[in-house]
């Protein structure tokens, strides 16, 4: 017999049964205004293992914004032990030619190579427009 998965808000249903994401992911953009020249997009990522054993895995994201989707950035391999925490501070540099507008990051844990997805978080940011 087939199981049914669907994935929906950070939730995984089997045959009617919700299961938890094995890794939680919450995204705080430190900075949330980007210069017209450019900068560094500074924020956290807490990462929240739940399972009652280790789980390695890598950090990956994607910025989806005006016209345009952008990413893999920063492939980074992590090690989280049981029911642990860590939280990398992080950053990307946002170029110049970034089309102004509200932009979102999207933090992905996993497997990339594998397309494995254990957990996923979202920040917020806006570039703003040139005198």
């Amino acid at each position: 017999m087939k199981k049914m998965l669907v994935i929906l808000l950070g939730l995984v249903f089997v045959a009617g049964v919700v299961v938890a994401d094995p890794v939680d992911v919450a995204v705080t953009c430190l900075n949330t205004e980007i210069p017209a020249e450019g900068g560094e997009l500074c924020f956290n990522v807490n990462l929240h293992n739940n399972l009652g054993y280790g789980h390695a895995g890598e950090i990956w994201l994607m910025v989806d914004g005006p016209n345009c989707t952008g990413g893999p950035y920063m492939l980074q391999c992590f090690w989280l032990y049981p029911m642990g925490n860590i939280i990398p501070g992080c950053g990307i540099q946002i170029p110049a030619y970034a089309v102004e507008g509200d932009y979102e990051l999207q933090v992905y844990v996993g497997g990339y190579a594998q397309n494995y997805v254990a957990g996923m978080g979202i920040g917020c940011f806006c570039k703003l427009p040139a005198d």
